[in-house]
């Protein structure tokens, strides 16, 4: 048995309502409920990018869109006569400038590649000369070999 407090706001105080906490046994009042698993899985949909998502999570996203913030696009300053004069100049200068870089970087590349044409022909010479002393060295002591082996008539 519980006893609940129900204050009624008047100055006699609350008063005290006793309450049974015993299970009734009528039928009517208690119906059979099964307790087995659903027969049926929950709807799903397949969206734009093929994902597996519950009604309620479409609807959620369906709430979710147009949620941005606009933003007006600057307005498009007219250009004077003076103005477009000074961007044309502009553009003048900076292709010049561009082709006096152009110039450069093909000069400079042209340097490195006649360096590097001169390192290997120096390097060739290197390897030339040491098989030439190999060669004159063989044949010395081919010539040598043979004269120790000769016999002397």
């Amino acid at each position: 048995v519980i006893i609940e407090d129900k204050g009624s706001g008047e100055k006699g105080g609350s008063k005290a309502e006793t309450v049974s906490t015993a299970r009734p046994n009528i039928s009517a009042a208690r119906p059979e409920v099964s307790t087995t698993k659903a027969k049926t899985p929950p709807t799903t949909t397949t969206l734009f990018d093929d994902e597996d998502v519950t009604i309620a999570d479409t609807l959620v996203k369906i709430k979710n869109k147009g949620k941005g913030v606009r933003q007006e696009p600057e307005p498009i300053k007219k250009t004077k006569k003076r103005d477009q004069d000074q961007i044309e100049r502009d553009v003048e200068v900076a292709l010049k400038i561009q082709a006096e870089l152009d110039e450069e970087v093909r000069t400079e590349r042209e340097r490195q590649e006649e360096a590097s044409k001169a390192v290997l022909a120096e390097l060739y010479d290197e390897v030339q000369a040491q098989i030439d002393v190999d060669h004159k060295l063989a044949a010395r002591l081919t010539h040598e070999e043979k004269e120790k082996y000769t016999v002397e008539e």
